[in-house]
């Protein structure tokens, strides 16, 4: 494209994103994001998190376990796809693990959907079924190094 086509098309865009509420503001004197333009983007924000798989296990299992009331059930069952999302494994109906460091991204699952005062995130040095996990997770990671 040359100079009149991308300018042809940046305001195509503005003028679109503009009539589905994301922009306001005028192209020549200046845009600014919408309060619905900044949920979406703390969406795809939140859809992107994940937890980062290490090229070598430090030996640290990764434990979440909540309790959250019968009356949050729609966040608990939120937080439950969300820690499956991001690479957790349910070890029991309330508790999930990982090898890998996740408390950053447990902090902001549980704060997004406002339990986390229910959730307790630990680490610990050995699992009674830690071989089992072992094998599971070397499966789903590959790469990583787990002895």
């Amino acid at each position: 494209m040359d100079a009149r086509d991308r300018e042809r098309e940046a305001r195509r865009i503005i003028y679109n994103m503009r009539l589905q509420g994301y922009l306001a503001g005028s192209y020549e004197h200046g845009l600014q994001l919408t309060e619905k333009a900044r949920r979406l983007l703390r969406r795809v924000e939140f859809n992107r998190l994940a937890i980062k798989a290490q090229q070598s296990w430090d030996k640290i299992w990764r434990v979440v376990l909540y309790d959250i009331p019968e009356e949050s059930k729609s966040a608990r069952n939120a937080l439950h796809e969300q820690l499956r999302r991001v690479g957790c494994v349910q070890l029991q109906k309330s508790v999930w693990v990982t090898p890998f460091p996740c408390r950053d991204v447990v902090e902001v699952i549980s704060a997004t959907y406002e339990v986390d005062r229910y959730v307790t995130y630990f680490e610990a040095q050995r699992l009674d079924n830690e071989r089992a996990m072992m094998q599971l997770f070397t499966k789903k990671y590959p790469t990583t190094k787990f002895h």
